[in-house]
């Protein structure tokens, strides 16, 4: 009887304390209030729920449930239904600190999952434990590796582009991290959709079925510890609105601002997107940073590399620095291809004696460069690669990296870390290596490849 007569007390206190909390509330965002607090519990909030026989599901209408392909597994208040799709998989919601989205047993050409941020998150990591999609392709000769029949991309509140990288190829084994803003209150919160659109597969198209399985976790912010959280996480508890895999305790570290991935181990291995062990392409238009984290005893960072390829300037003859990513001015580009182009005019009048139209259409040397100076110029406007420039600025930044005792560089391209035992970096400073990758890929060779590279932290010898 007395736990009874404590229980409707502490509710009588509450309901009291919110009834004078909002009858001091202006009336304008009383209202705003009331209607928001409506709508949320109109929609059921899209959060997670558990129907019969402990089945688990997300709080949705029936009419969404039935356009998900979801399954009504019972009743949210008030008017929802407990929708049970393919387990984590398309059309699916989740608001826990941890989810997993997986791809359907049933082919979809688009395929999405949506993640409802929680309160105090600064990131979300996402770890591909599974990846593999249609390989990237060259839209045309000379152009970038790019995903034109598989994507995977990331929206903020279901229309703005997240800025990473769009991925596709073989990706198994890697993750990413996507920085939030964290939100003070519950309406300000954003939703984040994972979505996968896929080409169908039939007889012309030989790539085989798709297949994913993703990590999800939302990584608060770091805070001072307070009481206030350990009565928060009882009163969840109490609740019952914080799910087993709530109650576990990540294991994943915040990464430093600007950093597309982190590494926290003492010693691993990391590699570029697609590598697929050496058979894959790097995509074109990359511009990212590898972060590792480095303890109290560490002075620096050796990497050993396993394999590694990058595009190179053929045109120059060193693999490091300026001679990674130096461009031809556009004179020098016009007028090799304007040599060019006069040794194929001249090749083609002798066999076709068509000197006199050649001459007419290309009068001299001087309107042959004008005339590629104009297709130069066209290409670029297009975010085409000039004629026959041959010309790469793709590289792995390692700032000031040592590759041997006295000879360091911070742009390594073309196979030159496998020409050393290993590169090392001695700093105080963060921890970092950054891939840039171009629009253009060598039409000659195959030299978009990656690489996988082992990594140890040092902590002596500085």
């Amino acid at each position: 009887m007395f736990k009874m007569f404590a229980a409707i007390t502490v509710c009588a206190v509450a309901a009291l304390t919110v009834s004078v909390v909002y009858a001091q509330t202006p009336t304008d965002e009383r209202q705003a209030k009331g209607l928001m607090f409506g709508f949320h519990m109109m929609e059921g909030g899209k959060r997670s729920c558990n129907g019969f026989n402990g089945q688990t599901g997300v709080c949705v209408g029936q009419n969404e449930c039935t356009k998900m392909n979801g399954k009504s597994v019972g009743k949210c208040f008030p008017f929802g239904s407990c929708c049970s799709v393919a387990p984590n998989s398309c059309g699916g919601y989740s608001d826990s600190s941890t989810s997993y989205f997986e791809s359907s047993e049933k082919f979809q050409e688009t395929c999405d999952y949506k993640i409802n941020v929680r309160q105090n998150v600064c990131q979300i990591r996402i770890d591909f434990e599974r990846f593999s999609l249609g390989q990237p392709t060259k839209p045309y000769n000379g152009s970038a590796y790019t995903c034109e029949n598989d994507e995977f991309t990331l929206l903020v509140n279901d229309n703005t582009k997240m800025n990473m990288p769009v991925l596709c190829g073989e990706n198994s084994g890697q993750h990413v991290y996507v920085p939030i803003n964290p939100k003070t209150t519950l309406n300000d919160r954003q939703q984040i959709t994972l979505k996968f659109k896929l080409t169908a597969r039939d007889d012309d198209y030989e790539e085989p079925t798709p297949f994913w399985k993703l990590k999800i976790s939302q990584l608060e912010c770091q805070v001072a510890p307070t009481n206030w959280w350990k009565v928060k996480d009882i009163a969840r508890q109490i609740l019952k609105e914080k799910s087993a895999e709530d109650v576990k305790t990540t294991k994943y570290s915040l990464a430093p601002e600007g950093c597309l991935q982190y590494f926290a181990d003492k010693d691993g291995s990391f590699e570029s997107f697609n590598y697929n062990k050496g058979k894959g392409h790097y995509l074109g238009n990359l511009n990212y940073a590898v972060c590792f984290k480095r303890n109290l005893d560490t002075c620096g960072i050796k990497f050993e590399a396993v394999k590694f390829q990058i595009a190179y300037n053929q045109n120059l003859t060193n693999f490091t620095d300026r001679d990674c990513d130096t461009l031809k001015s556009v004179s020098e580009s016009t007028t090799v291809a304007a040599t060019t182009l006069a040794a194929t005019t001249k090749a083609a009048t002798t066999v076709a004696a068509t000197a006199e139209l050649v001459s007419t259409e290309w009068a001299s040397i001087d309107n042959a460069t004008e005339k590629v100076t104009v297709k130069y110029r066209d290409a670029r406007k297009r975010k085409l690669p000039a004629v026959n420039s041959g010309v790469h600025s793709d590289y792995l930044l390692i700032p000031d990296g040592y590759y041997s005792e006295t000879l360091f560089a911070s742009k390594y391209c073309n196979k030159l870390l496998e020409s050393y035992d290993n590169v090392k970096i001695k700093t105080q400073g963060p921890l970092y290596v950054a891939f840039v990758s171009d629009d253009y890929s060598s039409t000659t060779e195959d030299v978009e490849k990656g690489y996988k590279i082992n990594y140890s932290l040092i902590n002596m010898g500085c």
